[in-house]
């Protein structure tokens, strides 16, 4: 006899996902710092949902690192904003944060003693592949894992 579960807590399946492909996830944050911790758990939340478990910590980890960097070039903006939008596509997530400053995200050479500057580090080494793209008001910062 089957068993029932509550609506909607059911995972799906690798070949359900593949049939509604690709799935999208978008949320929009007041760029503060408890935005953070609510945008990391959505990450791990949807990225289980979406049946990829073994890309949770790294999706959590990396949004973490893309809407802190966003939040500290929006905090001198007039109403600070950023969004995040997850995609998963066949073998890959892709994470994608904006914010409405029009700086650049650049490497800095981190001190292997400092606390700060190894952002962009941590985002190439943990991902695919990852970019910036200006827009006509701010920039979107992506990665794919």
């Amino acid at each position: 006899m089957p068993t029932a579960s509550p609506l909607g807590t059911e995972l799906r399946t690798q070949k359900e996902q593949q049939a509604c492909a690709p799935l999208t996830c978008r949320l929009e944050f007041c760029a503060t710092p408890s935005a953070v911790p609510c945008a990391r758990s959505l990450a791990r939340q949807i990225v289980l949902e979406w049946g990829r478990a073994e890309l949770a910590d790294t999706a959590e980890l990396l949004v973490s690192e893309l809407v802190t960097n966003a939040i500290q070039a929006s905090v001198s903006l007039p109403a600070p904003v950023v969004r995040l939008w997850l995609v998963a596509e066949r073998d890959s997530i892709v994470i994608r944060v904006w914010d409405a400053s029009p700086g650049m995200p650049r490497h800095r050479d981190a001190d292997p003693e400092s606390e700060h500057g190894w952002g962009l580090v941590l985002v190439a080494s943990l991902s695919k592949q990852w970019g910036t793209c200006r827009k006509p008001v701010g920039k979107v910062v992506w990665v794919q894992i």
